[in-house]
C-alpha cells in the first residue's frame, strides 16, 4: 500500500481565498485615531513608532500561524486567514495596544484607553495579484467582498459618536463595549441604523464559522434574554435591541480566560444588513460584571 500526496502551487495557496480555504476571512484594523492620541501622549513619537509600536505589532502578528499579512501603514493593517486565527490576532493586537498606552501614561489602565477600530468579515473568495513595478518594487493586492464589508464595519465618525454619547447621557447609562449600533429616524417613519466602532467587531458569518469550529474543542454557552430582563443586571449599561444575545467561549470553562461575544445590532455594511457582534475587551468593568455576576445569575456558573 502507498499514500497519495498532492502538491499544489504553494505561492498561490498562501494568498488566495479559494486554494487553501473556502472560508478565509479578513481582519481590518484602523489605528489612525489611536496613533493620533499616542502622538499627543509621547514626547518622542518617532521613537515610539520605531522602537515600540511597529515591532510590537509585528511580533503579535508573527505569532499567528496561517495568518496572511497584507501589509501595514499609518492608518492600519490587513490580515487574512481562518476566523479563529484572526480573532486571536485581533485580541492580541488590542491587548498590546492597550499596554502601549498604559506604559506611556504609567497607569493601571482603569481609565479611558484609546482604541483602534477592528472588524472581521467573511464573504466570498479572494482575488490576489502580485505586481512588479520597475521603479517602485513588488506589490501584492488582495481584493474580495470580505474586505469591502470589513472596511464598512470600521465606521467611527465623530458625529455619530457624539449622538450616541448624548443618548447615553440622557439615559444616564453607558455603552457595554466599543462597538455601538443605534437608530435614527430617516424622516420617512423608518428607523435607520448607525454604527460607531472603536472595538473588535465580527459579522454574523464570522461568528457562525467560529462557533462551528469552537464547539468541538471549547466550552460554548449561549444566552438570549429580553432586554428588560437583562437590564436588571446591566443596570448602568444601555443595551442594544429588544433582545440581548451573549456568547461565552472558554477553553476549559475557565472564567478568567473566557471570550465574551455580545450582539450589538444590525447595521448596513456595504449595502447589506448584517448582524454584528463584538468581542468584548476582557479588561473592562463590563467584562468583569459578565464573568462574576451575569453568568452566575443566568446559570453559567
Amino acid at each position: 500500500e502507498g499514500r497519495l500526496v498532492y502538491f499544489q502551487d504553494s505561492e498561490d495557496s498562501l494568498h488566495s481565498g479559494g486554494s487553501l480555504s473556502s472560508s478565509q476571512a479578513c481582519l481590518r484594523i484602523d489605528w489612525a485615531d489611536y496613533l493620533a492620541h499616542m502622538c499627543a501622549t509621547h514626547v518622542d513619537f518617532k521613537v515610539f513608532l520605531s522602537a515600540t509600536f511597529i515591532p510590537g505589532i509585528l511580533a503579535r502578528i508573527e505569532r499567528q500561524e496561517h495568518a496572511f499579512f497584507d501589509g501595514m501603514n499609518a492608518s492600519g493593517c490587513l490580515l487574512r486567514g481562518d476566523v479563529s486565527v484572526l480573532i486571536k490576532a485581533g485580541s492580541d493586537i488590542r491587548e498590546v495596544m492597550n499596554q502601549f498606552y498604559r506604559d506611556a501614561i504609567e497607569s493601571d489602565g482603569k481609565g479611558k484607553v484609546p482604541s483602534a477600530s477592528m472588524c472581521i468579515a467573511m464573504l466570498g473568495d479572494w482575488t490576489v495579484v502580485q505586481y512588479q513595478h520597475q521603479d517602485m518594487g513588488e506589490f501584492r493586492l488582495a481584493s474580495g467582498l470580505s474586505l469591502a464589508q470589513a472596511d464598512a464595519g470600521l465606521s467611527h465618525d465623530s458625529g455619530v459618536k457624539k449622538l450616541i454619547e448624548l443618548r447615553d447621557y440622557d439615559a444616564n447609562l453607558t455603552g457595554l463595549g466599543g462597538v455601538r449600533v443605534d437608530y435614527v429616524d430617516s424622516g420617512s417613519g423608518k428607523m435607520m441604523p448607525i454604527l460607531f466602532n472603536q472595538g473588535l467587531a465580527l459579522t454574523e458569518a464570522v461568528m457562525t464559522e467560529y462557533l462551528s469550529l469552537a464547539t468541538n474543542r471549547m466550552h460554548v454557552k449561549k444566552f438570549s434574554r429580553n432586554r428588560n430582563k437583562a437590564q436588571s443586571i446591566f443596570e448602568t449599561y444601555r443595551l442594544a435591541g429588544d433582545v440581548f444575545d451573549l456568547v461565552v467561549v472558554s477553553p476549559r470553562d475557565e472564567r478568567e480566560n473566557m471570550m465574551l461575544f455580545a450582539k450589538v445590532g444590525t447595521p448596513n455594511l456595504n449595502g447589506s444588513s448584517i448582524d454584528l457582534y463584538e468581542l468584548l475587551d476582557p479588561s473592562t468593568t463590563a467584562s468583569d460584571l459578565i464573568r462574576h455576576e451575569v453568568l452566575t445569575s443566568w446559570g453559567g456558573a
